[in-house]
C-alpha cells in the first residue's frame, strides 16, 4: 500500500472517530462492560481501521482515547482560561 494510501486511510479513520467520538466511546464503555462489542460506530471504525491488519481493534480503541483526551484538554484549556 502506498504511502499516501495509508495517510488517508488513516486521517479518514481520525475523523471518524472525532465526529463520533461520545458513541465510541460509548460502545468502548459497554464492550469493556460485557465483554462484547455492540453493533455501533466503534464497530464501523474497526472496519475504517483494516490498514492495519489484525491490530485494528486495538489501533481503532487507542484512536478513540486519543480524541477523547484531546477534547477533554482542549474543553479544559479554555474552561480554565475563562
Amino acid at each position: 500500500m502506498a504511502t499516501e494510501d495509508l495517510h488517508a486511510q488513516q486521517a479518514h479513520a481520525t475523523a471518524f472517530a472525532t465526529e463520533h467520538l461520545a458513541a465510541c466511546a460509548a460502545d468502548i464503555l459497554e464492550w469493556e462492560r460485557t465483554s462484547v462489542l455492540p453493533d455501533g460506530r466503534m464497530r464501523e471504525l474497526i472496519t475504517l481501521c483494516a490498514f492495519v491488519g489484525s491490530s485494528r481493534q486495538a489501533y481503532a480503541k487507542e484512536e478513540v482515547t486519543r480524541q477523547v483526551l484531546r477534547h477533554y484538554v482542549a474543553h479544559n484549556q479554555s474552561s480554565a482560561a475563562a
